[in-house]
Formats: structure tokens, sequence, C-alpha cells
């Protein structure tokens, strides 16, 4: 792998790849690192070719796109579909923090998702509301939605009744004699991603659309500047 200026378009630093196939070849726009699919393994290199991470999946790295926004990377790890072989019919997308490498949220299943008819796609729209992962064995393309967990800025407050009295606390806390209660749901950490999403087409042709879409909205992603913005409590879920 070489990087090079991109004005001068001179070589300014290479990196030795190991042997097999590369299933992608991708710049983080945000970070300036470079994301390598090899195998079972996504190499993570910094502008100077220098590798500064590598993560390991449970099926073949196929395709990855970035959202600069959360700075998130969605990763699709594809089956063989070779049950001869090991294959199990089933893949999976994961979400990792391009700044830590670490996972963002739960993995989903792609159950029928397999690479026997070609490679899986991966998109995301600003903002990383909403992701769309093909599937050319099955002619679809899956749209998982992006779902945020409230965060906790404060401790419960007292909405207790006067000293003496007893006030009804509408808001689910009891006032008794200047005592009350109330309960504030913790945030979700990690979050998780479902399993199934709603389907985008179905007809013969639809693997040259979902190629098409996938490269249109991966594009107009990369285009989007601005820093980093961590929210808790992620999750994907299927948009019907």
């Amino acid at each position: 792998m070489d990087t090079s200026d991109a004005t001068a378009f001179t070589v300014t630093a290479t990196a030795a790849l190991p042997a097999g196939g590369i299933g992608f070849v991708e710049a983080d726009p945000a970070t300036g690192n470079v994301w390598v699919g090899s195998g079972n393994s996504v190499l993570v290199f910094d502008p100077a070719a220098r590798q500064v991470a590598t993560i390991s999946g449970p099926d073949e790295a196929v395709d990855v796109t970035f959202d600069t926004t959360t700075g998130r990377a969605f990763v699709v790890w594809q089956d063989n579909g070779d049950t001869g072989s090991g294959g199990d019919q089933t893949s999976s997308l994961a979400v990792y923090d391009t700044a830590t490498f670490a996972p963002a949220a739960a993995p989903v299943t792609l159950e029928g998702n397999q690479s026997q008819l070609g490679d899986a796609c991966v998109a995301v729209t600003r903002g990383g509301t909403s992701v769309y992962v093909s599937s050319p064995a099955e002619s679809k393309i899956t749209k998982l939605g992006l779902r945020m967990s409230p965060k906790v800025t404060q401790a419960p407050t007292d909405l207790g009744g006067p000293t003496g009295g007893t006030t009804p606390d509408t808001s689910g806390g009891t006032g008794a004699g200047g005592t009350g209660t109330t309960t504030t749901p913790a945030a979700t950490a990690g979050g998780s991603l479902a399993s199934t999403g709603a389907t985008i087409g179905t007809a013969a042709g639809v693997a040259l659309l979902l190629t098409a879409t996938g490269w249109y909205l991966r594009r107009r992603a990369r285009t989007t500047a601005g820093g980093q913005i961590r929210t808790p409590g992620s999750e994907l879920y299927p948009d019907s």
C-alpha cells in the first residue's frame, strides 16, 4: 500500500500488506487513517503508513464506510456461503470508534447475506441516522436506523410536599412529611444492533441499483466536514 501527495501525486510512504485477497482500501476523511480489509481482519494505517490497529472479525471484511459526524466506521463482515468450509450463510455489520478502534455498538446479524454472488456494500447517511447494507445473494438492501438513548446529566430532584403534609407527586415520586422520591432511568450503555431491517427492492436487477445507491450515499458522507461528536448509548434498529 502506498500513500501519495494529493497535489504532487508523489509516493510519500509505503506499507507492506499480507498475502491474500484485499476486500477494500478506504481512507477515513476525518483522521486520514487508511482502513484495509485483509481476510478476516481490518488493518488501520496512519497517513505515514504506520500500522496503528488491527481489528479481527468473524468473517471476511468486504466493505467499510465512515460517518465523520459521529466518528464511526461501519464494517461488513461477510460469510463466504460455503457450508463445506465452515460457512453458515450469516454475515454481520459492526460499528467502530474511529479514534479508539473499539466497538461502538453490538454487531447486527445479517442472515442469508453471503458472498457467493458478490460482496456486500455498506453506505451511511450524514450523521449515521440511516445505514444501508446490500446483499447480492438475496437481491436486496437492508436499511437500519440509528436510535440514541438519553444521557443522564443530573441527579433526581426531590419533588416531595411541604413538612407535615402530603402532596401527590405526579412524576412518580411520593411526597409525605417532606420526603419525596423520583426514579430516573439510567442511560443505556453501548447499545446494540437489531438483527433484521427493512428490505428495499427485490427485483433481479437490484444488485446494480444497490451498488450505485451505496456509492452515492458514501460519497455524500465523505464530503461531510466537522469535528467528531461522541454520544453514548446508540443502537441501530429496523427502519420500516
